[in-house]
């Protein structure tokens, strides 16, 4: 397999060192001039240094914007970045002109505060923008949006209640809030903040948004210590080392922002960041108790502190504001969990291809006729209804075609059964029917009418073959898994004995069933001794991983049964992982092929897919050779030996792929020394899109991630 190309970060350029020499002078000197200096003229010039560093900011987070790809994602976050950065430099000069002119910064909520917070709303989009916040759904990103301002509410309600109200005690409460506010934001934006650093994963434009992100974190720290600069100042105590903080803190965010602009704009050329740089894979259901817990606590809290100050006190009318918040926000919460709840619950049982209820949607369904059988000694019927040969004209169609095509024969049967009975969608081309009857007549004139449903659907120029089988409840079941297990067993009756017919389950069919399961343990067994000695031949052409074929099975065994494929399927998959190298045994040690009839001699040991497939091929190892094949293309369609791309490529191939691939670098034969899990996992990550399918390398990931072990060989490459 090709591997991923390891990214070369570009190399510093003078111009980048000269950026930094300078933001380190003007730091200095603002320092210097503003409080070790501090005469009159030193304190104008380290004003004018001091908004030089948000005018720099500004223009070259603007210029960055210019510099990045047109309408990408990137380019939309350097717009954001340069639209706060704007407003923070017309804030600031407001805020200096008043402290200049008047001898003071402003008493009283004013222009600057209004600016201020349009900034941090930018700001918090910016934030959203890197997150891929964007790529949720609007009721989780309304719940995410009501569980913040919970959090907000309870860190004002905090800090006002313990800190800011005491020491406003004297100023406009309108002033208090303001100030408390600010402190709020800080603690937002350094949450915020904080779960996209440990979350973001490795990204490649790492100089510049690594640097957004630092200079996010220390402006936070600044808004943070805003409130405890103005409120000294205006108790008249000694603040000069919380004015210092305050301003290095305010004046460090600007220039790191004007040293990303200027890292961007060198490297031009490099990656930009065209995707979200946060994947949301683990739930944390922590995190919804903890806001839950939270809520609960600040209406206590706030209800006793209105309770507690007296009926003039200007506190008084905080807590009841924040009461009524915090109530609102509880109200909210709890009506978008469950919806959010329904929703999930609905999409549980919901398949997605045809819009019928699934497998999990029958099985409840089967508990209640069950339960009423039981109790009032009703009959129903289930039915199982599947097109012949439908898996052979869906590879001729594509997954598109064959989608719509099975949406389609759901539609017919829903509308054709309307009344009669429900509907359910299986795995693959088969669709469950279950109704209430009065007796076996009905029920097989209810399958026959299925079959002439699905028989009425058109796909591709022909009308669709039908197989129907079913079992009566209590005739033939009166547990859940028998009744199903038996209706499939019908199924699979009349399946094999030419199909297009209706079969009712019966001890006949249960005796010949018996027999059939003996003859295929027995050829398994065979089957998986001569492929365990074929892949054993194979992986004895790489003596640094012997047990690289049986690694990959595992895994890929593991991955086919997470995605849903049943114990037939995945079982198939097994075998075809364990196979995918068996065309190594046709290469001779020195890189060229073998003389045999299968092969010619000019095949080259990049090419053993293809002699694998052929060997399985001749073998009569039905769709494993074609799986065997593309192991090695990639999702881009930059693989070989065919070169297809995304979902061209079977899906089986897709697993093996990724399996092969895990296997190969954390036992070290792809580079000779062997990487660790998380190494070889953030790899797979940097290869979504790219070499493998994001979705299946999504759930790959996670399975790894909560897994301890594997198959027959275990783990014993981790480190």
């Amino acid at each position: 397999m090709q591997g991923t190309r390891a990214f070369v970060p570009p190399k510093v350029q003078p111009s980048v060192l000269v950026a930094w020499l300078f933001a380190a002078v003007v730091l200095g000197a603002y320092t210097i001039l503003r409080f070790a200096v501090a005469t009159p003229s030193a304190v104008g010039i380290s004003q004018v240094l001091f908004l030089s560093g948000p005018l720099l900011a500004l223009a070259f987070s603007t210029a960055a914007t210019w510099a990045a790809p047109s309408r990408t994602r990137a380019q939309f976050i350097w717009l954001l970045l340069s639209a706060s950065m704007g407003l923070l430099l017309v804030s600031e000069c407001l805020y200096s002109w008043q402290a200049v002119s008047e001898g003071a910064g402003p008493l009283s909520l004013n222009v600057a505060d209004l600016l201020n917070l349009i900034a941090l709303v930018l700001v918090l989009a910016l934030m959203g923008a890197i997150s891929g916040i964007d790529r949720r759904a609007w009721r989780r990103n309304a719940l995410l949006v009501v569980n913040c301002l919970v959090v907000a509410v309870a860190a004002f309600a905090l800090l006002y209640g313990v800190w800011i109200g005491e020491l406003a005690s004297s100023i406009a409460t309108v002033y208090a809030i303001t100030m408390t506010a600010y402190s709020v934001f800080g603690l937002m934006l350094l949450i915020l903040v904080g779960f996209v650093w440990v979350e973001m994963g490795p990204v490649r434009e790492s100089s510049s948004s690594r640097l957004i992100i630092t200079a996010i974190v220390v402006y936070a720290a600044g808004l943070c210590f805003w409130p405890l600069w103005r409120l000294s100042s205006e108790a008249h105590v000694s603040a000069l080392w919380a004015e210092i903080v305050l301003d290095v803190l305010l004046l460090t965010a600007y220039l790191l922002v004007f040293l990303a602009g200027v890292h961007r704009i060198e490297n031009a050329t490099a990656d930009w960041l065209r995707t979200p740089a946060v994947s949301y894979r683990f739930p944390v259901p922590w995190v919804d108790m903890t806001v839950s817990a939270m809520a609960t606590v600040v209406v206590l809290a706030s209800g006793w502190g209105a309770y507690q100050a007296g009926r003039l006190s200007p506190g008084r009318d905080v807590y009841l504001g924040v009461l009524i918040a915090s109530t609102l926000l509880a109200v909210c919460r709890t009506v978008l969990a469950a919806h959010l709840d329904e929703r999930l619950g609905t999409r549980l049982i919901t398949d997605e291809v045809t819009g019928t209820q699934n497998a999990r949607g029958l099985d409840a369904r089967v508990a209640v006729y069950l339960a009423s059988a039981t109790r009032f000694g009703e009959s129903f019927v289930l039915i199982i209804a599947a097109a012949d040969r439908f898996s052979h004209l869906g590879d001729r169609l594509g997954p598109e075609l064959g989608d719509e095509a099975l949406a389609r024969v759901a539609s017919v049967l829903t509308e054709g059964l309307e009344g009669t009975g429900q509907v359910f969608s299986l795995l693959g081309d088969r669709f469950a029917i279950l109704a209430p009857i009065a007796d076996s007549s009905e029920a097989g004139r209810l399958a026959s009418r299925a079959r002439s449903l699905v028989r009425s659907v058109v796909v591709a120029g022909r009308g669709l073959e039908c197989s129907v089988g079913f079992a009566l409840c209590p005739d033939d079941a009166i547990v859940q898994d028998a009744l199903v297990l038996r209706a499939e067993q019908a199924l699979a009756w009349a399946q094999s004995h030419g199909g297009g017919q209706i079969v009712r389950h019966d001890d006949h069919i249960e005796r010949a069933i018996g027999m059939n399961a003996r003859t295929n343990t027995l050829e398994r067994s065979s089957r998986l001794d001569m492929v365990r000695a074929l892949s054993a031949a194979a992986d004895a052409r790489d003596r640094s991983n012997t047990a690289h074929s049986r690694q990959v099975a595992a895994l890929s065994r593991s991955l086919a049964e997470r995605l849903g494929f049943d114990e037939e399927h995945s079982e198939r998959v097994q075998i075809a992982a364990l196979l995918h190298d068996v065309g190594k045994i046709a290469l001779a040690r020195d890189g060229h092929p073998d003389r045999s009839r299968y092969f010619p001699r000019d095949e080259t040991v990049g090419q053993h897919a293809q002699l694998g497939a052929r060997m399985l091929e001749s073998l009569g190892a039905e769709d494993i050779p074609v799986w065997v094949l593309h192991h090695h293309e990639r999702w881009d369609g930059q693989g070989c030996p065919s070169g297809v791309a995304g979902d061209m490529i079977p899906i089986e191939a897709r697993i093996i792929a990724i399996a092969n691939h895990f296997d190969r670098r954390i036992s070290g034969a792809l580079h000779g020394s062997p990487m660790s899990k998380l190494a070889v996992l953030q790899d797979i990550d940097l290869g979504i899109g790219t070499l493998f399918d994001p979705a299946l390398a999504e759930m790959f990931i996670e399975m790894i991630a909560s897994s301890q072990g594997f198959g027959w060989a275990g783990w014993g490459h981790d480190s």
